[in-house]
């Protein structure tokens, strides 16, 4: 096996046994985070309760009401959509009808700790989700001093916070984690102009983040003007509607005539009324198949996966649900050596991929993100025929709600939603005249603006973690040369 498999080999002490939450496993002491832990013990820096620097609340169980009229109600996200880059409310919470609705309501600047069920994801509120209601799934962590907000945000993100957040959850069977076990944790008091870079540059992320989340509106906007397609609710009233509709559809037009494997429906959303006279208008107005201007639809074809611990080794491999997250997490890596057929399973720059397991339709452009990832057999690899279309449109077009009531209608399954390769062939699109140029380059600048607010993101959280190396490495230094001497 050569260089593939390797071990570390290291002391551990009796007393480090014994400490909370006393594990025995081997991993558990090798991992970043206990490795960050210690470095926070060994250094100079001073430390605080998390608490002295925040206030972290829980709004409490309360019932839900929801209402279908987003003017009678407040967007409301779970503990899963607000890890999302693009969150997007599906149901809204009653004005009318929810006690003490102000307490579930979240402010800009408000750092977002999911509290149960999966413990520990870390959201910070951005200026467009400021006023949204946020499930009672998730603890608000208030900054009292403004200039903390970047310490604290890096410090819950990183190897030290995760592993300090996931070892005080409890629970059997779902974990949960509580305002005194954040309010508890170890925060190293880090010097006043580090904190200060630190909050501009996640200051600067959520700008970025929020940019690009209006360039992607805008390039809806766009979709809809540059095409002349009506108003979403003109065809889609019915589609979006929580009321059932009543429509009659004749055997002979519907069924017959379909004579393509897969093309023969009898459930009754993909014959809805609105999303068909919606893709009659494209054709008419001289839509075509989105078929014809794609070079290939691929999905998997792993039928044997081998996985690696070292990500030297390996092919990071993301699912439908991780593909459209702030960032991706919990990844497995796949093995470059030992996976058959992986040159051909790696995504390229100007591909769109959308999920056609579970949740359907969720869409990202590969650009400055996952160039050479692996996708899941969850997700759909739609590749342009660039001579016909710029790649950015099909991402735009399948984005907007145009696309999604396609993709919506034609998905198929009573528990788990499906869409295969030949449901995005079929779907309608209009072309533009400069085929997609301009809608092309607003949705590539959103997602430029997301890739620098990473890159910035990250280069924060390694200012954090390098300040506790070195902070350690300064303690071992002094006591070497007998600085802590008495």
């Amino acid at each position: 096996m050569g260089g593939l498999c390797k071990a570390e080999v290291w002391p551990l002490g009796v007393g480090k046994v014994r400490e909370r939450p006393s594990r025995m496993e081997a991993i558990y002491y090798g991992s970043d985070g206990y490795q960050a832990l210690e470095a926070l013990r060994n250094s100079h820096l001073e430390t605080c309760r998390l608490g002295e620097l925040t206030a972290v609340v829980w709004p409490g169980v309360f019932a839900r009401r929801f209402v279908p009229d987003p003017e009678r109600g407040v967007p409301f996200l779970s503990t899963s959509a607000m890890m999302e880059a693009k969150p997007k409310a599906k149901q809204f919470l009653s004005i009318k009808n929810t006690r003490n609705l102000s307490a579930y309501l979240v402010r800009e600047g408000t750092i977002l700790v999911s509290r149960s069920g999966t413990v520990g994801n870390v959201a910070l509120v951005t200026k467009d989700l400021a006023g949204h209601a946020v499930s009672e799934d998730a603890l608000r962590v208030h900054v009292r001093d403004p200039v903390d907000l970047g310490a604290v945000y890096c410090y819950l993100q990183s190897a030290l916070g995760q592993f300090l957040l996931k070892r005080s959850q409890t629970g059997s069977v779902v974990r949960h984690l509580y305002e005194a076990d954040v309010a508890n944790l170890p925060i190293p008091k880090l010097p006043l102009e580090l904190r200060r870079d630190l909050t501009e540059r996640i200051r600067k992320v959520s700008a970025l983040r929020v940019e690009a989340n209006r360039l992607l509106d805008e390039a809806e906007r766009m979709v809809q003007e540059q095409l002349g397609l009506p108003p979403t609710d003109t065809f889609m009233k019915n589609a979006s509607s929580h009321e059932p509709a009543t429509f009659a559809v004749g055997a002979m037009d519907r069924v017959i005539k379909k004579t393509e494997y897969g093309q023969v429906r009898l459930d009754a959303t993909v014959h809805e009324p609105s999303v068909n006279a919606l893709r009659k208008f494209l054709l008419a107005e001289g839509g075509m198949r989105l078929g014809d201007l794609l070079s290939d639809v691929r999905n998997s074809n792993l039928r044997k996966r081998l996985y690696v611990d070292d990500p030297e080794n390996g092919v990071p491999l993301m699912g439908g649900k991780q593909i459209t997250r702030i960032r991706p997490s919990d990844l497995k890596y796949l093995s470059s050596l030992h996976t058959r057929g992986l040159k051909n399973e790696r995504v390229s720059e100007g591909w769109t991929l959308v999920t056609c397991g579970g949740t359907v339709g969720r869409t990202l452009l590969v650009h400055r993100n996952y160039n050479n990832w692996v996708m899941s057999q969850h997700v759909m690899r739609l590749i342009p025929n660039q001579a016909k279309v710029h790649p950015g449109f099909i991402t735009g077009f399948l984005s907007s709600a145009y696309g999604q009531a396609q993709l919506d209608q034609m998905s198929y399954g009573s528990v788990q939603k499906e869409l295969r390769d030949l449901h995005f062939r079929d779907v309608i699109v209009g072309l533009p005249t400069d085929r997609g140029f301009s809608i092309h380059e607003t949705v590539v600048a959103a997602f430029d603006r997301r890739a620098d607010a990473l890159s910035i993101e990250n280069d924060a959280f390694a200012a954090f973690i390098s300040t506790l190396e070195e902070g350690s490495t300064e303690s071992m230094r002094s006591v070497k040369t007998g600085g802590n001497s008495a």
